[in-house]
């Protein structure tokens, strides 16, 4: 029965189901990236606060956040490119880049979206 309601629903003209199902995935891998990204900062600074810190270790980390910054920057780009008005992906991203990335300004003009 679910199947005839959606061929018979008038409102799904012109909704790509892949299309849906592959920005279900990505919002997904977008919230793990997120929550990753909050984990790697923590213990990045954690170990910056030791007083024995090692810097290549440090510098290793850092540059894994970065990739994984870049990562997480793509696939917001793909998802607002099929979605940009999706309000759980803007405040998450736009909360993302506000406290995560403290980047206020552009963190309030993804949340004002």
């Amino acid at each position: 029965m679910r199947d005839a309601e959606i061929r018979g629903s008038g409102d799904m003209k012109g909704i790509d189901i892949n299309q849906v199902i592959e920005f279900q995935e990505k919002f997904v891998q977008l919230q793990e990236n997120i929550a990753e990204m909050v984990k790697m900062r923590i213990i990045f600074w954690k170990e910056l606060q030791q007083q024995n810190s090692k810097v290549p270790k440090l510098m290793a980390f850092g540059a894994k956040i970065t990739k994984q910054t870049e990562i997480t920057e793509k696939l917001y780009n793909r998802l607002y490119e099929v979605n940009p008005n999706h309000l759980k992906m803007l405040d998450l991203y736009g909360n993302y880049v506000h406290e995560v990335l403290t980047d206020t300004i552009n963190g309030r003009k993804i949340l004002e979206k």
